[in-house]
């Protein structure tokens, strides 16, 4: 069913996906004792990575006319399979987006804030996949347009990323939407093709997605989930003196008994 007629897409983005599934495994065990909102917001990160570079490398690596002769895909054609994939591609990378400014809302917005970021983006969200879907062709610069505006509203809290996290968290931040920005840049201007037919502004923007969620993984790795991992207190002496005792006196009653 895999022809992998974009080569650099496909493979790129099916191993990522592998990349993706350990990550968010290393995610989830870190978060374990952390609240479920941050867990939650965790596990829907590393979700969305999934199935973001699942979805993509599929779109580009398989044989529609192949697919057809599957049960579940009678009744459509070649153009309307195309289609169908690509816009789970494009939803995919919509709910990336959206997935990866979760863990900064949760860790570092508070109250009205954070409810206001996770509504706007909620929204924008909701606003791209309607479109997508709904709509007969939505035209690429309007769901290139979803891409910054989900961008933008993940930036707009950029002052309360600073206060937290100071210049060396908060560049981290800057490092993934200078790498997201980029590939959008170029997709949006089909600009450059450097080799035609192998490797062209297309594949610049999945290698910008790729970067972008290398650094985004470090950064939530590094700045948001350890600083908050509960770690075991070191006992005082008073603690360890009342373990001794209680384990001594227990000794003497077993040697009592016999």
């Amino acid at each position: 069913m895999l022809d992998f007629h974009d080569p650099v897409s496909s493979l790129s983005h099916l191993i990522m996906a592998a990349w993706a599934v350990v990550a968010a495994l290393i995610l989830t065990r870190l978060t374990l004792g952390q609240s479920p909102g941050r867990r939650l917001a965790i596990a829907g990160y590393g979700a969305s990575m999934v199935f973001l570079y699942l979805a993509s490398g599929l779109f580009h690596g398989l044989n529609y006319e192949n697919l057809q002769t599957l049960p579940v895909f009678h009744g459509y054609d070649q153009k309307e399979l195309f289609y169908l994939f690509r816009n789970i591609d494009r939803s995919a990378i919509f709910l990336l987006i959206d997935g990866s400014f979760a863990p900064p809302f949760v860790y570092l917005l508070l109250g009205r804030t954070r409810v206001a970021c996770f509504a706007a983006m909620g929204t924008l969200t909701v606003v791209g996949l309607a479109a997508l879907w709904l709509l007969p062709d939505l035209p690429h610069a309007a769901t290139v347009g979803v891409y910054f505006g989900l961008g933008l509203v993940g930036m707009i809290p950029v002052r309360s990323y600073l206060r937290k996290l100071g210049w060396p968290g908060a560049k981290w931040i800057l490092a993934l939407a200078v790498a997201f920005t980029i590939g959008a840049v170029c997709e949006a201007a089909n600009w450059p093709v450097i080799v035609p037919g192998w490797f062209g502004s297309h594949e610049i923007l999945h290698i910008s997605d790729m970067a972008g969620t290398l650094i985004h993984f470090i950064f939530v790795v590094r700045f948001l989930v350890a600083p908050n991992m509960k770690r075991a207190e070191p006992e005082s002496d008073h603690q360890s003196a009342t373990k001794w005792a209680d384990a001594h006196s227990s000794s003497e009653r077993e040697g009592v008994r016999s």
